[in-house]
């Protein structure tokens, strides 16, 4: 809007401030301003279900006055800036950081994580599949609850002791899965910086790390300018979803030295599909839910 000045304040760490006024200035003085809870849209402001005061510089002047002095003392503070178009990309990293902050930030990385003994012979049995029998495409198989994500996280930070500039592309069909992924791999390498999100609002800052929903990545998989090596770890979640249309560009355009692919359900995928097709043959290492229920990893349901 040509006739608009807009201000942003990009400090995330303090409270935030959320006001919602508005004040009509009129060139007769009869200022108008309504406060309360609306957003500026026609419905909320006029027939929508919302708490708002509105006054008059006629009925309630006082309340005027105190309101321009105050819209007043947070216009001039330097923290609120002048917004301009050339600020975009500062704004959406100011976005992302908050974002990051509430939504999907780790404090564990103040004592270290260690797999459990399974975990720990899952992980042995894929360095023995890639070192032993050269086969770098596998599939794990792992019940709901026995950490999957956590193995994939483990199994990424060996790779990484060898290959400390390796490059990771993580894909999930869901936002939460993301986010949860992106905790625990930070967690685990004891980096609260670690990776970025692209999925829904959240745009990434860097592409090195990446945890990408399907949906988002297959649609625009261009977007990201990079070569087919680029991601040398891949990791698939929800894997038996694989033979679907949206994750084909993935697996066409990226050639990555290590794929592994996650799932608890594996017969879950269309009787003329066989997710097998992209992980050598075969299933490199399970843990099934009877198997769990046995280790007492699980607890024991019963359908009523």
């Amino acid at each position: 809007l040509n006739n608009t000045i807009l201000k942003v304040s990009y400090n995330t760490g303090n409270e935030r401030l959320h006001a919602k006024a508005y004040l009509f200035k009129r060139n007769t003085g009869f200022h108008t301003a309504y406060i309360g809870s609306s957003n500026f849209s026609r419905s909320a402001l006029t027939d929508g279900l919302e708490w708002n005061l509105k006054v008059t510089t006629k009925e309630v002047g006082h309340i005027i006055s105190k309101f321009q002095k105050t819209f007043n003392s947070y216009w001039e503070d330097s923290e609120f800036e002048k917004y301009t178009p050339e600020h975009h990309t500062k704004l959406i990293k100011s976005l992302n950081k908050n974002n990051s902050t509430s939504s999907h930030s780790t404090l564990i990385q103040s004592f270290d994580i260690t797999p459990y003994n399974y975990q720990r012979e899952i992980l042995e049995t894929l360095r023995t599949e890639r070192e032993v029998h050269g086969r770098f495409k596998n599939l794990l198989v792992a019940a709901t609850g026995t950490g999957k994500t956590i193995i994939s996280s483990f199994d990424f930070k060996s790779f990484r002791k060898s290959n400390p500039r390796a490059n990771l592309l993580f894909v999930a069909h869901r936002e939460e899965i993301l986010k949860q992924a992106i905790a625990t791999f930070r967690g685990v390498l004891k980096d609260n910086n670690f990776g970025d999100l692209w999925v829904g609002n959240y745009k990434p800052n860097r592409k090195n790390h990446l945890f990408a929903s399907v949906q988002t990545l297959s649609k625009r998989i261009k977007e990201l300018d990079l070569g087919s090596n680029y991601y040398e770890f891949i990791i698939i979640d929800e894997v038996h979803h694989i033979a679907a249309a949206s994750y084909r560009p993935i697996l066409k355009h990226f050639t990555p030295k290590i794929l592994l692919g996650l799932t608890a359900t594996p017969e879950r995928s269309n009787e003329n599909e066989n997710i097998l097709d992209d992980f050598s043959n075969r299933i490199a290492a399970e843990i099934r839910l009877p198997q769990a229920l046995n280790k007492k990893l699980l607890c024991f349901y019963q359908k009523i």
